[in-house]
């Protein structure tokens, strides 16, 4: 029997990443597109439970015979510090579901679970060392993803009438469980639409199927006071998929979603309108008057498109922006990605947005600030509550980032673009501004951001605008900018290539503002298993700059400083000034709205590429 113990880490209890799979907007702003077939979602069901109380080194529950493909749920309570491992007869695989909770002294709890069970006559076994005294609780469930089923857990504990798991994300159809203990009294009628399948062992276990995406908690109400534990763990409802024809040759126009993501009429692919209503940005082309800031900077952003690499797993780290090392893990694990074995994202003071492509082939998850410090090894961030994104979706997100835009690969200069010969990218770009001087010096939170930003910095009203008391209110977090269609860009006097290609994409498409920093002006680009779009040469950060794209096709550093006085650095100085504000971009007139200034780009579908 193939066995997997349960792992205890020394960290400090966290939220569970929030699993919830964005669907595709479609005809927004009255475009309409094909939509690919949809799949049919299964509706979850309990099938049984049956629980036992002893004392023991190792405890074998027999059970009713179960059903191929179900899952088998089990809930274990155990009374010293010894991790436990968890089998069946059938050789089915048990994963331990978050780490073990620690309560009422030396007690430990926890769940796990077996996807996709062989079925037939089944006995569960907990291996104790030394022995323990135990409740376990065994419940089989049907019509969940046999693949993939966890969405996410939380867990908690305490003292008093109300049990309380905390909150844990999950999308319409999601099977959402509670499991938990009491020491004193019984539970009340269940609450918040749960069904109470069992309080034997004085435990309970209690479930219901979610209509809506959401955040969800498992809690119960108990007649007496007194020490409590409560788990909640969503699943994934099984999907069956169509059939489908096998993808023929793409068709002319076609484009790889892993290279340019998001629907056509996401805002990120959105072309700038006839419509577009435009308004001076007042971007300072000197920053703070600071012939040392930045011209660009580059902000790379990781993104990881390689769902079929080995899983890796990311702890939450609290050290954030705090200047400490970002390498040691401090918390419970907040999800797993797919990566290869060797990528590495050092210890840095940076953004470090990231993005991961799921082994589903389109669920993209995002971290804000990632670090991945040695080969092999897990990762850390500090983001435990950004939803994960539908690569064929809309590209929205509520990311933890200043404007909710940091580490989603929508605006990012990726590898491949910018290079001798092309156009420019058709896409919106992503930039980071220079908040205390660029943006409108606000008084009230709602005054700071503007849509498809979702929030602004903590302290913004403090923070933004100070530096001459920026008046200009269109300069927000989330503002689209672009180059007014009036400004012929072929007289700019701009001295690069690479310079004129971005006049063209910000003049068609614009870029969103989705972060901030001090003085200086920054380009969101590409690093992963790709390689680095760009250096980071002025900060003594990243590869050799002659092994990023940039410096390979045009022979001179990304980024530079406005007191480098090259073609480069003037040219971005140029752009910087020549940008304004697109007032009336919205959900509703994304662009400004009116008749798109490009085609939009062609649609993707799961399956072709």
């Amino acid at each position: 029997m193939r066995v997997i113990g349960t792992r205890i880490h020394r960290f400090r209890t966290s939220w569970s990443r929030i699993a919830v799979v964005l669907t595709a907007a479609l005809a927004i702003i009255g475009l309409t597109a094909v939509a690919p077939s949809q799949a049919v979602t299964e509706t979850p069901q309990f099938v049984q439970v049956k629980s036992i109380t002893m004392s023991a080194a190792r405890i074998t529950l027999n059970i009713a015979p179960t059903a191929p493909g179900n899952l088998l749920l089990v809930y274990v309570n155990w009374d010293n510090t010894r991790g436990i491992s968890v089998t069946d007869s059938s050789n089915d695989e048990f994963t331990p579901v978050g780490n073990p909770r620690v309560y009422n002294g030396s007690y430990h709890s926890q769940p796990f679970y077996a996807k996709n069970i062989k079925g037939g006559a089944t006995s569960v076994t907990v291996d104790f060392s030394p022995n323990a005294f135990a409740d376990v609780d065994v419940v089989e469930y049907s019509g969940l993803d046999k693949d993939d089923p966890l969405s996410g857990t939380s867990a908690n504990n305490g003292i008093d009438f109300r049990m309380d798991s905390q909150s844990v994300g999950a999308r319409a159809g999601d099977l959402i469980v509670g499991v938990g203990a009491f020491i004193r009294g019984m539970p009340l009628p269940s609450e918040g639409g749960f069904t109470i399948r069992s309080t034997e062992c004085n435990n309970i276990i209690q479930d219901k199927v979610v209509s809506a995406a959401g955040a969800y908690s498992s809690t119960a109400f108990i007649t007496e006071p007194g020490v409590w534990v409560m788990h909640v763990v969503a699943f994934r409802a099984a999907t069956t998929e169509p059939p489908t024809e096998p993808p023929t040759e793409p068709p002319s126009g076609s484009r790889d979603p892993f290279q340019q993501p998001f629907a056509s009429n996401s805002f990120w692919n959105m072309p700038i309108g006839s419509g577009a209503q435009y308004v001076p940005a007042n971007l300072a082309t000197v920053p703070q008057g600071d012939v040392w800031a930045t011209m660009p900077q580059n902000d790379a952003n990781t993104i990881i498109m390689t769902p079929d690499e080995p899983i890796t797993d990311l702890y939450y780290s609290d050290a954030g922006w705090s200047g400490r090392s970002r390498c040691k893990g401090t918390g419970d694990l907040i999800f797993q990605v797919p990566m290869p074995r060797d990528y590495i994202v050092e210890d840095s003071p940076q953004n470090e947005g990231a993005a991961f492509l799921m082994r589903d082939g389109r669920t993209i998850n995002t971290s804000v600030p990632f670090a991945r410090c040695n080969v092999g090894g897990y990762a850390t961030s500090i983001d435990t509550g950004s939803p994960p994104m539908d690569l064929y979706g809309d590209g929205f997100t509520t990311d933890i980032g200043a404007g909710g835009l940091t580490g989603t690969p929508g605006g990012v200069l990726r590898v491949g673009e910018l290079r001798p010969g092309q156009q420019g990218p058709k896409h919106a770009l992503r930039i980071v501004v220079d908040s205390a001087q660029s943006f409108f010096n606000c008084r009230i939170e709602v005054e700071c951001w503007r849509w498809p930003a979702t929030e602004a910095d903590s302290g913004a009203t403090a923070t933004y605008g100070i530096y001459g008391n920026n008046q200009n209110k269109p300069m927000q977090m989330g503002a689209l900018l672009a180059i007014p269609t009036s400004r012929n860009i072929n007289t700019m006097g701009l001295e690069t290539e690479p310079a004129r290609q971005l006049a063209w994409t910000l003049q068609n498409y614009g870029a969103y503002i989705g972060d901030s920093t001090g003085a200086g002006f920054q380009f969101v680009t590409e690093r992963g298993p790709n390689g680095w779009f760009a250096d980071q040469a002025e900060h003594d950060y990243g590869p050799d700059r002659r092994q990023t794209q940039f410096y390979s096709d045009w022979g001179y550093s990304f980024e530079q400083r406005v007191n480098n006085n090259t073609p480069w650095s003037r040219d971005v100085q140029k752009l910087v000034g020549a940008l304004y504000v697109v007032d009336n971009n919205g959900p509703n007139s994304m662009g400004g709205g009116g008749t798109p200034l490009q085609p939009l780009a062609p649609e993707i579908s799961p399956g072709r590429r």
